[in-house]
């Protein structure tokens, strides 16, 4: 009887709610900021179901299974002298949880990441932030910035941290209600926007969720057109097409270093325990590849695939970064080895270091990458080890961070030598324990963001618009769950199980599931069926 009750109750409430929560958003006005002005401002509501139909060129959402919400658009003078303007939505849910979050960016994308704000804020009661950096583009290329300082600033750092401090007044004004707890979503761009946050800016959130992130851009760039100049031009005998990354090479990847896990699954779970030899696979005597149904590859070929899978070293003997790591070669021709310099890499020395949009790639040497240091265009870099304002009491900040270790656009290796670099600098000054407040994870066979062969649906950030959706949003299997329970009831993970769909797609069935470690840990197999992940352990 009291459930059916409820139920009725519900019924004859329900119109009511979708009514008032219409009528606030349609009559919600923001008061004046004392962080920026606000020169532009819109509201709409969206009922429960409603066709929810938002594209911008980096983002996009098209979806009617959102729960009811407002969307807010707000446009940001980041700097009134340039009369530059960032333009931010917020995006908040009826049954709001008190939490808010922040999305990050992709590239040099000018859009909000829509499709976060939807998939992982409105439908699990966050009220979402996200914005444009300040213009209009898709992820790829920078020609924008050409002699625009203040437009890099505000793409690098100026429009999140703005667009968080006027997203904040926002959401409490529209709930009349404190925030209870701020969270940090980001991959890329994304991941590096949020480490400059927890390094400059370390009270605006209570934890962050960083993916892959492109913190060391003065060094990450370089790298991207050394691992093109060692295969371009497409004439020359170090030219490898993808058809050869994806077939000779990654097979012969396979065959040396598969079965060093326990199991042969076409994933590496440690690629660094591959130390992968192409001789196999070269041409005998110095004979040439037949370029129609290449078997083997060239002494030339072969000595590339080495230095791409290695890290790289400036002339000077200067560590840059590091290399691809075996296992990845499917994707890495959509990265760097592919027929021309990578556009994220070329477009960041022209317009941010050299400022000349003719400058080419084979120009690269170590005082290119010197320069690039010394200028730090717009402060992109987020390598500062000390975080202790942000992990430290009082405010006691959690990190979580993950990197596929197919990453084909920025090295794993990236990820590992920040959270090493942390977790040594914490250590000498008494937080003897990087796990206590940062961990990282580690995920077999995923690529950069998603997509690859490994379990790389978890809840992480573009995961589930693009079908890769977690097994639920529990902790155990939704990263940002995981973190909401860290911060908030002190459970800190240990790991996560993942899901792998079929062709990367939930619609198609479920292909496998595996856990994905704190790193250093790696994935083990311990016996059983692989498809399963409890036949696999942490260890």
């Amino acid at each position: 009887m009291k459930s059916l009750l409820l139920l009725a109750l519900a019924s004859t409430t329900a119109p009511l709610a979708r009514a008032w929560g219409a009528e606030r958003c349609a009559s919600f006005t923001l008061k004046e900021s004392g962080v920026a002005p606000v020169s532009a401002f819109s509201a709409q509501f969206y009922d429960a179901g409603d066709f929810v139909n938002v594209t911008n060129p980096f983002s996009s959402i098209n979806t009617t299974s959102l729960p009811a919400f407002c969307r807010i658009q707000v446009a940001i003078v980041s700097n009134q002298t340039a009369g530059s303007v960032v333009n931010t939505e917020v995006w908040l849910p009826e049954a709001w949880t008190g939490r808010f979050l922040t999305v990050g960016n992709g590239g040099y994308a000018g859009g909000a990441t829509v499709e976060d704000l939807g998939y992982v804020g409105v439908a699990q009661g966050f009220a979402g932030v996200s914005t444009d950096t300040g213009h209009v583009s898709t992820a790829g290329g920078a020609n924008w910035t050409l002699g625009d300082v203040n437009a890099i600033t505000d793409w690098s750092w100026r429009a999140i941290r703005l667009s968080v401090l006027i997203g904040k007044e926002t959401v409490e004004q529209y709930y009349n209600q404190k925030i209870t707890k701020s969270y940090y979503l980001g991959c890329s761009t994304g991941g590096r926007q949020g480490l400059i946050e927890v390094q400059r800016f370390p009270t605006d959130f209570d934890g962050v969720l960083i993916g892959s992130p492109s913190n060391w851009m003065t060094h990450l760039q370089p790298w991207g057109l050394h691992v093109g100049n060692l295969v371009q031009p497409v004439n020359s005998s170090r030219w490898i097409p993808a058809e050869t990354w994806a077939g000779l090479i990654h097979n012969e990847v396979l065959r040396q270093c598969d079965g060093l896990d326990g199991v042969n699954d076409g994933i590496l779970n440690d690629p660094t325990a591959c130390h992968f030899d192409p001789s196999p696979i070269t041409c005998a005597g110095g004979t040439l590849p037949d370029p129609t149904n290449p078997i083997c590859l060239s002494a030339d070929q072969a000595d590339a695939v080495t230095k791409v899978l290695s890290d790289y070293y400036a002339e000077d003997g200067s560590f840059v970064f590091n290399g691809y790591y075996p296992g990845g070669e499917v994707g890495y021709p959509t990265g760097y080895v592919a027929n021309v310099s990578n556009v994220y890499a070329i477009d960041y020395e022209r317009y941010f270091v050299m400022n000349d949009s003719m400058w080419n790639a084979t120009s690269l040497n170590v005082d290119v990458i010197r320069l690039g240091d010394e200028l730090d265009v717009g402060r992109t870099n987020a390598i500062d080890p000390d975080i202790r304002p942000f992990v430290n009491a009082p405010h006691n900040g959690k990190i979580l961070h993950y990197v596929g270790l197919a990453d084909q656009l920025i090295s794993p290796g990236n990820s590992k030598l920040y959270h090493q670099n942390v977790a040594g600098f914490m250590a000498q000054h008494g937080r003897l324990d990087v796990d206590d407040f940062y961990r990282l994870f580690t995920v077999p066979g995923m690529q950069h963001w998603y997509g690859g062969f490994g379990a790389n649906a978890f809840g992480a950030s573009r995961q589930a618009s693009l079908g890769m959706t977690p097994l639920s949003h529990s902790p155990e299997n939704d990263i940002v769950q995981a973190l909401v329970a860290w911060v908030e009831h002190g459970r800190a993970p240990t790991q996560l199980i993942a899901a792998s769909w079929v062709n990367n797609s939930d619609a198609n069935g479920l292909a496998f599931t595996r856990p994905i470690c704190k790193f250093p840990l790696q994935v083990k197999y311990k016996g059983g069926n692989p498809n399963v992940a409890s036949s696999f352990f942490c260890g």
